[in-house]
């Protein structure tokens, strides 16, 4: 039986342990995690948290609604069994009726047969790394290698486990504020998350700076599942100049290469972000983004 539980009734070990031992786990359905993108969530669980499916929940004009947060691209069924889509079906009909608007990313093991949800294809990019960095090399594109020439004629470093702070601080200057999406709230959000990937072990800062010691580029990337994801990160104005952005992730590739784990670049809607993650020679996985809004006509303040 599929039953739905509230934020503060989920045993959290339970649930990490099904997180741990699922065929689909990652990093975002963790409870600590969630609990830091989206401190009221619920979730649909079946039997002893054989199957769960967590529901990020947020409240506008006093209706409860389901989201996707920032800094979490997947969610969905996660299961210690095989999933099929006729079980992803039997969790959206058991999402409570009260939650009149649905907007989530599903995982990319989650397929849906199910007409009442509009349904979007989105993709991630990935590198398979269980080959040698030159069988890698040789996928990438002719921009990137005259960028990473032109880093390595700078003299660029990589520094490893910096702190948190700046990665945040050049993501929020150089393309946080472009987007005019973030609020104080989701800095102080993501600044919370990679100290605790950091602090659990799951999480590593990297830096680059200039022959001059200055930091041009940073970002966090996520362990967990066999899976590396580049949680955020970004390059300023001098840093974009030189190539650090593409110097700090053929770093990290070449770091973690000849290794069982896939390298994930955590997709992206934008082109030019996207295209910067193809030059890598990525291949594309799709997951589904699937929406539903059942909220009254003169209350439709949600984007269909």
């Amino acid at each position: 039986m599929i039953r739905y539980v509230p934020h503060t009734e989920i045993d959290k070990a339970k649930w990490d342990l099904c997180i741990d031992q699922s065929v689909n786990g990652i990093i975002f359905a963790y409870s600590w995690y969630l609990d830091i993108v989206s401190e009221e969530w619920g979730a649909l669980i079946a039997g002893e948290y054989e199957v769960v499916m967590p529901l990020p929940l947020r409240k506008k004009w006093g209706i409860n609604y389901i989201y996707t947060p920032f800094f979490l691209n997947q969610l969905g069924v996660f299961s210690m069994q095989p999933i099929t889509a006729a079980l992803v079906d039997e969790f959206l009909a058991n999402i409570p009726a009260t939650f009149r608007y649905i907007d989530l990313s599903l995982h990319h093991s989650n397929s849906t047969t199910r007409s009442d949800f509009k349904i979007e294809q989105r993709t991630i990019q990935e590198i398979d790394l269980n080959k040698n960095y030159e069988q890698i090399q040789k996928e990438y594109s002719e921009n990137l290698k005259r960028n990473l020439k032109k880093a390595e004629k700078n003299g660029l470093q990589i520094t490893p486990n910096i702190q948190p702070e700046p990665v945040v601080d050049i993501f929020r200057i150089a393309q946080g504020e472009s987007l005019e999406v973030f609020k104080k709230r989701d800095y102080t959000h993501l600044l919370r998350l990679m100290q605790t990937l950091i602090q659990k072990g799951m999480g590593e800062a990297i830096g680059v700076y200039s022959a001059k010691n200055e930091l041009l580029a940073a970002a966090c990337f996520m362990k967990s599942h066999k899976r590396i994801i580049y949680l955020k990160g970004a390059a300023n104005e001098k840093g974009k100049a030189v190539g650090a952005m593409h110097f700090l992730m053929d770093n990290y590739i070449r770091e973690n290469a000849s290794k069982y784990l896939i390298f994930d670049f955590g997709g992206s809607s934008v082109e030019s972000l996207a295209r910067f993650n193809n030059s890598f020679g990525s291949k594309e996985t799709v997951y589904l983004h699937i929406k539903r809004n059942n909220l009254p006509k003169f209350v439709r303040w949600l984007k269909d």
